[in-house]
């Protein structure tokens, strides 16, 4: 196979210029009533100086590209001229033709391409994309300084008040978000697609992907009332999940940001978070960077204690003063012990499990066994559910409550670990297949294809409001009791 030489040395001197060209982006803007829309010219300005800059890089290691391709085709015409292939030669000239006219090679080969062409083209093709995506990189610091600066300029503006001018600045990012999707949401590993599984439906896989309102009702902390308050959330309008823990709540962005909000709880401080790829509360709120880094909400976003030299994390969890994640296989890739030095579980005890939930311990979900527990708290070894949960998929818990769905849909409660036999918990007749199920420390929630919620447990507020609203494209929340807890959802935009 014919192979194009393309040497790297200049275009990665050329991309350390434009890394430090594209750092030039201006400092956070100091508020001052009136200047918005001139700020936002100037930051604008220098991302746009940025992206002249990084273009004109690689538009040069296109054109010597287009010399090292041209010079394969001769190659390959001198070849075919020797085996007297006329209609090939014809095809690799018009090739030739095409690139020193200023076209691309064609995303796709047709039936009428020559055989010592393909490889030429594919060849072409991968070291385009490669310089495609390299200027993609020496920009994404300049993007991701032009986007805290305005995130910072937004927030100050609507503690102001400024309402009006702070949505002018969230178009702003939302536009460079959407133009720079590769810097803002970097490529990860995608969650296994489990074959048999419940699908959502078309209508409702839309409204999933456009994200949506965030919307509660309720106090944290139980007898101490502390309000809920959702400001944090108010400029966003494309949130697709939705955390409650009794002292506050995390929600995700359709781009991976993150926004956590303490609700006055002094150990577990507001912040924001560009590019999260998972979130998981049990006792402890933690989630996982798309860099591949574990992280607490209580410390503020820090970095979780622990050997994080593999950043081969998949599924993070969170118990009470130790964190545990595992590798896409289910494998123990780290645990932080608490301060009694609690034993870890054995390294392949949850392998090959697809899914994790915690409370006070960890349950991980198989999708041709039952699920096994290991709960640390008790310091217990640990157990295997019976064999009518076989083939449970995901579940959520909240103390000791438990509630899963198997590939099915077919949604279970279960007591430690039997099925529940308490009329107020377990689950209604008839009940659709699940895509998605949550649970309180007193009520249950599950999700059908269409994005309704059906709930069920202690009577309480909670339950009549998931009643009302029925489509959501998530939920969660504590108790059922809106005097003493609380109840988030992310409504659809309409």
């Amino acid at each position: 196979m014919l192979k194009i030489q393309v040497t790297p040395a200049l275009f990665l001197t050329l991309l350390f210029f434009a890394a430090a060209a594209c750092a030039q982006v201006p400092a956070a803007p100091a508020v001052a009533q009136g200047e918005t829309a001139p700020k936002l010219a100037e930051l604008a300005a220098g991302l746009k100086k940025a992206e002249q800059d990084a273009t004109a890089f690689y538009m040069q290691a296109t054109a010597a590209l287009n010399k090292s391709y041209t010079e394969a085709l001769d190659r390959a015409i001198a070849t075919a001229t020797k085996g007297g292939k006329l209609d090939e030669i014809l095809k690799l000239r018009a090739e030739k033709k095409s690139i020193e006219g200023g076209f691309r090679v064609p995303p796709e080969d047709d039936d009428d391409t020559a055989a010592s062409l393909k490889p030429l083209r594919e060849s072409y093709r991968k070291a385009d994309a490669k310089n495609a995506d390299d200027r993609e990189k020496a920009l994404k610091p300049s993007y991701l300084r032009y986007d805290k600066t305005l995130a910072d300029y937004q927030t100050a503006l609507t503690k102001q008040g400024r309402i009006e001018d702070a949505v002018l600045v969230k178009t702003a990012r939302d536009e460079a978000a959407a133009k720079h999707a590769d810097a803002s949401t970097p490529k990860e590993e995608e969650a296994p697609v489990l074959k048999g599984d419940v699908k959502p439906t078309m209508a409702f896989a839309e409204m999933k992907k456009k994200g949506g309102v965030l919307k509660g009702v309720g106090f944290f902390m139980g007898d101490k009332h502390i309000p809920m308050d959702l400001s944090a959330a108010n400029a966003y309008h494309d949130f697709v999940e939705v955390y409650v823990g009794d002292k506050g709540w995390v929600a995700r962005r359709a781009n991976g940001d993150l926004i956590v909000d303490s609700c006055s709880f002094k150990k577990w401080k507001s912040f924001h978070e560009r590019g999260v790829k998972s979130v998981a509360i049990g006792n402890e709120p933690v989630y996982l960077t798309r860099d591949g880094e574990l992280k607490v909400i209580y410390g503020e976003g820090k970095k979780a204690s622990g050997d994080q030299t593999s950043r081969k994390f998949f599924f993070p969890i969170g118990l009470r003063y130790c964190n545990i994640a595992f590798d896409r296989n289910g494998m123990v890739a780290l645990w932080q012990g608490g301060p009694s030095k609690s034993p870890a579980p054995p390294k392949d005890l949850f392998q090959n499990a697809v899914a994790f939930t915690a409370s006070n311990g960890v349950v991980g979900f198989f999708t041709d066994r039952p699920p096994v527990s290991w709960d640390w708290d008790m310091q217990r070894k640990s157990f295997t559910f019976p064999a009518q949960f076989k083939g449970c998929i995901q579940g959520a818990a909240k103390l000791r409550a438990l509630i899963m769905r198997n590939l099915a849909g077919k949604v279970f409660v279960t007591s430690g670990d039997k099925v529940e036999t308490d009329a107020v918990y377990a689950p209604p007749a008839p009940l659709p297949p699940a895509i998605r199920v949550r649970a309180g420390s007193d009520f249950c929630a599950a999700q059908a294809a269409d994005g309704t919620w059906q709930a069920w447990g202690k009577p309480g507020e909670a339950l009549k409001r998931i009643k009302e609203f029925g489509t959501a494209l998530d939920l969660d929340g504590t108790e059922s009791d809106l005097n003493r807890g609380c109840l988030m959802w992310i409504e659809p935009v309409k």
